[in-house]
């Protein structure tokens, strides 16, 4: 690429300052790609963040940040035609920009706009980007969900979504996962495997240095997420609570255990359990991160990469998580971070870190050594300018306009 290439980045869903993982995805990858193209932002729908605040984003990264009033954005209803009127709109902006790709976040919500922008401008180059696989997410849950409506509900979501990223990665040019376990599962699913690129979830990494303690009891174990109904965290928060937490205490009676996210204060964590303290949604992440001296993750059903783990790494902080948990990720059990599946061994895993400093002091050196190779901006930004110059602004994958 000899000049940048016009991007049109389009998304559902943009909040930023960033705590959740997903969110985290968006605004990391655009100020990766802000490096490597020109990039326009563009909210479908109507964003929880005020449009001061991302016009202030934008303009620490360099992005072009437009609002169009004509784009319908908050309707349940006919949302065949929303998005046929929304490609038209789109594609205004693209002409006024001179846009060679159209990069849609969280794809599998943008299945609409991706048909239609292919039907109807089969030459523009569309980019879906995915934070999982998201059908996975609902159907390895099914094992854990024992509410039938629930059960039901995942099963037909999970069932409806497989179908929908089957359609996403035929009509787009180009499919992003997040690591090689969801590439493979794409590819299982797609005609061209050139069409599955990765781009993995990465950390602006010198955000995460040590902040004042937030007030913490020590020792303290942290257990970080969105605690929704149904949801792998509420799943694993229970896990921890009924089945790990009192053997963590046996040996450890002054440990405290701290529940930090969305929902948390809602559900059923406000528990009479001996330590447990439960502190909801906050607004920045890295002092409680940063003055943790252990981070829990104990998913029995996700997709994607965690965030958390990667955060937790960051700031200096060991990890015990379970074999699902560190999936897609290029961590090592007993080199980088603790693994195990089952209660007995997941609070042995929390002890022998709580008793052995040399343990953690080893784990955290080498965990955060492998988040600056692998999980940095600069490895996206890499990542993202080979795959435009390679795929994209080539006819590599198939004919079309050069960037």
């Amino acid at each position: 690429m000899n000049t940048k290439p016009q991007i049109i980045f389009t998304t559902p869903i943009f909040e930023y300052p960033t705590v959740h993982g997903p969110s985290l995805r968006i605004v990391n990858s655009l100020i990766a790609l802000s490096k490597v193209a020109k990039v326009t932002l563009l909210l479908t729908k109507n964003s929880s963040t005020k449009p001061s605040v991302v016009q202030e984003f934008a303009r620490k990264y360099n992005i072009n940040y437009v609002t169009n009033p004509n784009l319908i954005i908050s309707s349940l209803k006919f949302t065949s035609i929303i998005d046929l009127l929304n490609v038209f709109q789109i594609n205004k902006l693209a002409k006024k920009y001179s846009t060679d790709i159209i990069w849609l976040g969280y794809g599998c919500m943008n299945i609409g706009l991706l048909k239609y922008f292919k039907l109807l401008k089969p030459k523009m180059k569309l980019i879906c980007d995915t934070d999982s696989v998201q059908s996975r997410y609902f159907l390895r849950g099914l094992s854990y969900i024992k509410n039938k409506t629930l059960h039901s509900k995942y099963l037909r979501l999970g069932n409806s979504i497989a179908k929908s990223e089957k359609i996403m990665i035929n009509f787009a040019d180009i499919t992003l996962a997040v690591s090689e376990v969801d590439q493979q599962y794409y590819q299982g699913i797609c005609s061209n495997p050139k069409k599955i690129q990765l781009l993995y979830n990465a950390l602006d990494i010198k955000k995460y240095v040590k902040l004042p303690d937030p007030g913490f009891l020590h020792p303290t174990i942290i257990l970080t997420g969105w605690y929704g109904k149904g949801s792998p965290m509420e799943d694993g928060a229970k896990w921890v609570i009924s089945k790990v937490w009192p053997l963590v205490l046996k040996e450890y009676p002054l440990a405290h255990l701290y529940l930090i996210g969305k929902g948390s204060t809602s559900t059923i964590y406000e528990s009479s359990s001996q330590n447990i303290h439960v502190l909801g949604e906050v607004v920045d992440m890295v002092p409680y991160l940063t003055n943790a001296d252990i981070s829990v993750v104990p998913l029995r059903f996700e997709s994607g990469t965690r965030f958390k783990i990667l955060e937790a790494s960051a700031s200096m902080v060991p990890v015990v998580t379970t074999t699902l948990g560190v999936e897609g990720l290029q961590l090592t059990n007993e080199t980088d971070i603790l693994v195990a599946d089952n209660p007995s061994l997941f609070a042995a895993s929390i002890i022998r870190l709580l008793k052995n400093k040399s343990l953690r002091n080893r784990l955290i050196k080498n965990a955060r050594t492998i988040i600056n190779q692998k999980y940095s901006l600069k490895v996206v930004e890499k990542q993202a300018r080979d795959i435009i110059s390679k795929y994209i602004c080539t006819n590599n994958l198939r004919e079309g306009t050069k960037c």
